[in-house]
């Protein structure tokens, strides 16, 4: 049973792991939110490049980036307490 206990941390914090492949990812869905939040469209066909200047464009950009790992690290933590609750019977704080 010690091994069983064991295993499944490991397991699970591989899991968790894996959510890092999703950087890119992550930080462009950070982009989008953030473009969405900073523009305000009454036109669908505007394109972004005409909406946004491109120095605030950048910023957002490294804004993202910084935020993204800190994102899925967050994300790795909850769900590594999400097993961690069921094994206690609980829930994720």
């Amino acid at each position: 049973m010690g091994e069983l206990l064991t295993l499944r941390r490991v397991y699970a914090n591989k899991a968790a792991e894996k959510l890092q492949l999703g950087t890119e990812e992550t930080e462009n869905a950070l982009i989008l939110d953030k473009i969405e939040a900073h523009i305000v469209i009454t036109d669908h066909s505007t394109k972004v490049r005409d909406a946004i200047s491109a120095e605030r464009l950048e910023q957002i950009i490294a804004e993202a980036r910084v935020e993204a790992p800190r994102l899925i690290e967050y994300g790795m933590a909850r769900y590594a307490e999400s097993i961690e609750a069921r094994r206690l019977g609980g829930s994720p704080q």
